[in-house]
C-alpha cells in the first residue's frame, strides 16, 4: 500500500515521496543524456558537452539525496508517533534498521557513554565533553541502565521505543539531552523505558 493511499495526498509522507520519484526520474533522465554525449564522441574531446552534463547530474543527484532523506524524516516521524505498523514501503528499512540487535547495541552503548561522560563531566576539559548535556543523566542513572537492558534484549516489543532512543542521542535541536531541563529529560526516559517495555 502507498503512502498516498493508506494517509492521502497531501500528507508530508505522500509529498516527499513524490518530490523522490521525480528527482530520481530528472537523474536517471540526467544520467541518460551523459552516456550518450560520451558515447557520440568517439574518442573526440568534448568536454564542455561533458562537464555540464556531469554538473546537472551532480545537482540532480544532490537533489534526490535531498527529497530521499526528507521521506525519510516523514517515515520516522510516523514511528516516533507510534504509527511503526502502518504497511507502508517507506516504513520497512527503519523498521529492519531499528530492530536490528547491532544498531539496539550501539544505542545502548552510546547511552552508557553518556552516562560516564556525566559522572566524569567536572574532571573532563570542556572540548572533550559530548555535545549533549550529559550532566543531566546523572540522577537519572537508573533509568538510562534500564533503557540500555531493554535494547540489549533478545526481543524489543516496539521500534518506537528504539527510534525514540535514538532520537533522544541524535536529535540536538529539540531532544532534551541537548537542553537544560531535567525534567524533560527525565519525561523522555521514562517514556521510552515504557515503549521498549510495552507488551
Amino acid at each position: 500500500m502507498t503512502a498516498a493511499d493508506l494517509l492521502g495526498q497531501t500528507h508530508p509522507l505522500t509529498r516527499a515521496t513524490r518530490r523522490f520519484e521525480i528527482a530520481v526520474i530528472q537523474l536517471l533522465a540526467a544520467l541518460a543524456v551523459l552516456m550518450a554525449i560520451v558515447l557520440s564522441a568517439h574518442g573526440s574531446a568534448r568536454p564542455p558537452e561533458i562537464v555540464a552534463a556531469a554538473a546537472a547530474c551532480a545537482a540532480l543527484g544532490g537533489l534526490a539525496l535531498g527529497t530521499w532523506c526528507s521521506r525519510r524524516r516523514h517515515a520516522l516521524e510516523l514511528i516516533l508517533a507510534g504509527r511503526e505498523d502502518l504497511p507502508l514501503d517507506e516504513l520497512e528499512p527503519l523498521r529492519r534498521r531499528l530492530q536490528d540487535p547491532h544498531r539496539r547495541q550501539l544505542l545502548a552503548a552510546s547511552l552508557e557513554r553518556y552516562l560516564r561522560s556525566a559522572e566524569r563531566w567536572h574532571r573532563t576539559a570542556p572540548p572533550l565533553r559530548p555535545v549533549g548535556n550529559a550532566r543531566l543523566l546523572l540522577p537519572l542513572e537508573g533509568d538510562v541502565r534500564a533503557i540500555a537492558r531493554l535494547l540489549r534484549a533478545d526481543t524489543v516489543a516496539r521500534v518506537r521505543g528504539v527510534a525514540l532512543c535514538e532520537w533522544l542521542l541524535t536529535d540536538g535541536a529539540s531532544s532534551p539531552l541537548y537542553g537544560n531541563d531535567g525534567e524533560a529529560l527525565r519525561r523522555e526516559l521514562g517514556r521510552i523505558r515504557f515503549c521498549l517495555d510495552a507488551h
